[in-house]
This record gives structure tokens, C-alpha cells and sequence, in this order.
């Protein structure tokens, strides 16, 4: 989407009863939107307003309430017409409503509601989402650098996981849970652009690591990756009734785990449902491979969270895993990892084995 683009939406946007564009620096409007929607009080004082995390999808706030009785503090999520990082590319608007439809629907689970973030209201005009704020949570950054998940939390990743797919979606409900333009945007960003021959790479990811480009140039030349790869853009957009399909959390790495930085001070928790579906169990857990092998975790992370998951795998796994690599690595979505020498190409070499192999230990070299 043009810059163009954006100012006549947003122009045209303001002009509507009731819609209201949110900033971290409009304080007022903030208190006015919390206050006339009856989610704090009329005496309620707003003490602070930051942004909550990387934000890559929505603008997503902190919001810090005195309230006479204490401080109370929100999430304010706003969707826009376009990627909140990315402002070129396009997205679905009903994205948070979406998101609002799955915390409504999986929240009354077992062992699943009191791991996401409480409900505090939902405005459909404006796109806007209020969430239970889990606390200050541990920077994604952290780890691409060194963090490691110990073996209580790998536990507990893999049973919250495992509990989720495990949610009951009837035949007749399906369609409920299909949310297919997000998925259309994700595939797009997953499964095409990486490879896409047609597409000139960007030539700044040679300042992450020298020739990365020239490697990437020639995963695009590689035939029988970019036939597995196509085979599996289509199971991800497939809305036919498989046998084994569940409800997906639909991206879940370390940005969307929540992890106070303190102990004591908040909770853990699963963020970002916008992009959950039913489909193949093994895209998510395909995804937290990839992760841990991005991060530079042992091998022993992978194998705890499957004997966990109480799944062994299979080779459409895998190759999720290997495709989840090379499109972080090749793609759009960047990871926030430092300058390298050759770790980047060598990655997305294994990445491209395990896709074609189906075999995700590969990425251990």
C-alpha cells in the first residue's frame, strides 16, 4: 500500500462516527476511547502510554491506568488496513476480529483460557481489541542471543500446545475457524515471494552476511525445492476436512510466548491468535522447530517438546520446519539476529534439505 494510499484511507477512516486512529502520543483520545466504551472508569487516569512489543501485524499498546484503587494495565490492539511493520504490504482489516472470535471460542478450554490474556472488550468500527496486559515480557531479541528455554518450559510450550490442538472443532464449525484471508497473506509471505524467481532480493541482506544474496539466488534455481515447497503452500491453504486436522495456533515462535522478565511480575502466556486456523498439526510444531534451531538451541529442545506433544512427527513436519528457515532467513519477516559470517547461508542450505527430505534433524547439521 502507497503512502498515498494510506493518507486518503485515513482521511477518509476519520470522517466516520466513532472511528478514532490510535498513537501512543494521543493520550487523550486513548482515556476518551477506554472511558466512552465503559472499559475503565470516569475518574480513571491514564499514567502512561508505550508501545507493547515488536507490533508487527497491529499497533499494539500499553496502556497504564490509575483507577483510585490501584493501576490496572491494558493492551490496545488496532488493526490497520495494512502490515503495522511493514506499511507497503497490505492486510486483512477484520484481522483482530478474527483474533477476538478465537479468544472467545478456545478461551473456556482447560488449561488454555488462563494461558492467554484475559478479554477486556472489542470494537468492530474501529478495530479495536482490549486485552488483560500479562506484564513486561522478556524482549524477542533475547533469544536469537543466547536465551535458552530450560526444560520446565519447553514443558509447558509443548502441553499448552498439545492442549490446543486438542480443542474439539466439529465439521459443521469449521468454516468458523477457517479465517482464509490471513492465511491467503501468509501463504503469499511463506510460500511464494521467498522463491519467487521473478523477485529481486534484497540486496541489504548482504550487510547480515556476506554473498547471502547469491545463496538465496540460488535456492530460487533450485527446481525440486521450489516443487516441495509449492506442495506444501497448498496443505496450508487447503480447506478440505483431513483426517488428523486441528485447531492451529498459526505462529508460534518465541514472539508470540510471553515470558515475564520477572518472576512474580505477570504471567506467562500465548499472544497473537490473528493467524489461527484449522489445518495440519504440523505446521505449528514445524514452526517451533525451526525457531529452535534458529536460536541456536540443542537438538534436545526439539526432542523433549515432541516426547511432550506425545508425537514423533512426519515428513510434512519437517519440511514446514525446513521452509519456516528459509523464509525468515530469504523473506520479508526478519528475525532480530546480528551480523553473521556464513551461519545465515549454511541454514538455509539445511533448511532446504530438510524440506526436500522431510527430515527435520537435518537442521543440526
Amino acid at each position: 500500500m502507497s503512502p498515498q494510499d494510506m493518507t486518503m484511507m485515513r482521511e477518509k477512516l476519520e470522517q466516520q462516527t466513532g472511528f478514532r486512529w490510535l498513537d501512543v502520543d494521543d493520550v487523550a483520545g486513548v482515556k476518551g476511547v477506554l472511558q466512552t466504551r465503559g472499559w475503565i472508569g470516569g475518574m480513571a487516569e491514564i499514567a502512561d502510554v508505550s508501545y507493547a512489543g515488536e507490533g508487527n501485524m497491529n499497533l499494539v499498546m500499553r496502556v497504564i491506568v490509575n483507577e483510585g484503587r490501584g493501576e490496572r494495565r491494558l493492551i490496545m490492539k488496532q488493526g490497520r488496513p495494512w502490515v503495522e511493520k511493514y506499511p507497503e504490504i497490505a492486510a486483512p482489516w477484520d484481522r483482530v476480529e478474527r483474533e477476538w472470535h478465537i479468544y472467545r471460542k478456545i478461551r473456556i478450554f482447560d488449561g488454555i483460557g488462563e494461558s492467554m490474556p484475559g478479554l477486556v472488550g472489542f470494537d468492530p468500527d474501529m478495530r479495536l481489541l482490549v486485552l488483560e496486559d500479562l506484564g513486561e515480557g522478556c524482549d524477542l531479541k533475547s533469544f536469537y542471543d543466547g536465551r535458552v528455554l530450560n526444560g520446565e518450559e519447553i514443558d509447558w510450550l509443548s502441553e499448552f500446545l498439545k492442549r490446543v490442538h486438542g480443542v474439539m472443532i466439529y465439521k459443521e464449525d469449521r468454516a468458523d475457524f477457517s479465517n482464509e484471508s490471513m492465511r491467503l497473506l501468509n501463504h503469499e509471505y511463506m510460500f511464494m515471494q521467498p522463491l519467487d524467481k521473478q523477485r529481486v532480493v534484497d540486496e541489504r541482506l548482504d550487510d547480515l552476511e556476506n554473498d547471502l544474496v547469491d545463496t538465496i539466488n540460488d535456492l530460487k534455481r533450485d527446481e525440486p525445492l521450489r516443487e516441495a515447497v509449492g506442495e506444501l503452500g497448498e496443505i496450508y491453504l487447503s480447506d478440505e476436512c483431513r483426517a488428523g486436522d486441528v485447531l492451529l495456533h498459526g505462529d508460534f515462535y518465541p514472539g508470540s510466548w510471553h515470558w515475564p522478565i520477572k518472576r512474580g511480575k505477570g504471567r506467562r502466556g500465548i499472544l497473537d491468535w490473528e493467524f489461527s486456523f484449522v489445518g495440519n498439526r504440523g505446521f505449528d510444531v514445524g514452526v517451533y522447530i525451526a525457531h529452535m534451531a534458529m536460536s541456536n538451541h540443542k537438538i534436545d529442545a526439539v526432542e523433549q517438546f515432541l516426547d511432550g506433544y506425545g508425537w514423533d512427527g512426519n515428513s510434512v513436519m519437517s519440511s514446514f520446519a525446513g521452509n519456516e528457515v528459509i523464509r525468515r532467513i530469504a523473506g520479508v519477516a526478519q528475525l532480530p539476529i546480528e551480523k553473521t559470517n556464513e551461519w545465515r547461508s549454511e541454514l538455509l542450505k539445511l533448511g532446504r534439505d530438510a524440506v526436500v527430505h522431510g527430515d527435520w534433524r537435518i537442521l543440526w547439521g
